[in-house]
């Protein structure tokens, strides 16, 4: 199978639990999918128009005042693509990120510094799992029953699974780079 464009397929797939409009889509990327996706706001208009004309998705007119708001609908062909590409390998996750660019070229700063970024990554990982830990209690008391459900729940977990193996690093970090003492007051 031919690669796919996953902004596209992101998109699919949250018109394939109902019609939106762009700006609902939007939400849903913020609300639903934030966790462990990150779609550029500036992309999802251009992919909408890009899977009407490839009549992957039909769109209707919205009434209302000022300009004009479609109604994005995924069409049977759409749906075809999207469950074809779900169902094959993922592409290799590919990693990028500048916390571990900046430790990897570490002995060019103070070691204090490291630090603080250390810390402050263990605090922040710490605070997105308890925001998951809510999201997860708050699915599994109000929303257990949507087919979905069970899909969302394990996305929710590795998000809550990963942020804990993020702060336990940082506080490994910490002690391997001698720092568990040095700017305690930091975090």
């Amino acid at each position: 199978m031919a690669r796919k464009n996953t902004s596209e397929m992101a998109v699919m797939g949250l018109l394939a639990m109902g019609a939106r409009t762009g700006y609902d889509v939007r939400k849903d990327c913020e609300e639903k999918l934030s966790h462990f996706w990150s779609e550029s706001y500036g992309q999802i208009y251009p992919v909408l128009r890009a899977l009407h004309e490839r009549g992957w998705v039909d769109r209707e007119p919205v009434a209302g005042g000022g300009p004009t708001r479609y109604e994005h609908q995924l069409t049977d062909e759409g749906l075809a693509a999207l469950q074809e590409w779900i169902a094959a390998p993922p592409q290799p996750l590919r990693v990028r990120d500048e916390l571990l660019l900046k430790l990897f070229l570490g002995r060019l700063v103070d070691r204090k510094d490291l630090g603080v970024l250390l810390r402050a990554h263990a605090k922040r990982a710490g605070a997105r799992r308890d925001g998951l830990l809510a999201i997860r209690e708050m699915m599994k008391a109000g929303r257990s029953d949507l087919p979905d459900a069970p899909f969302w729940l394990v996305t929710v977990d590795f998000g809550i699974r990963s942020l804990e193996a993020q702060a336990e690093w940082a506080h490994a970090s910490l002690k391997a780079l001698g720092l568990e003492e040095v700017g305690e007051e930091d975090g």
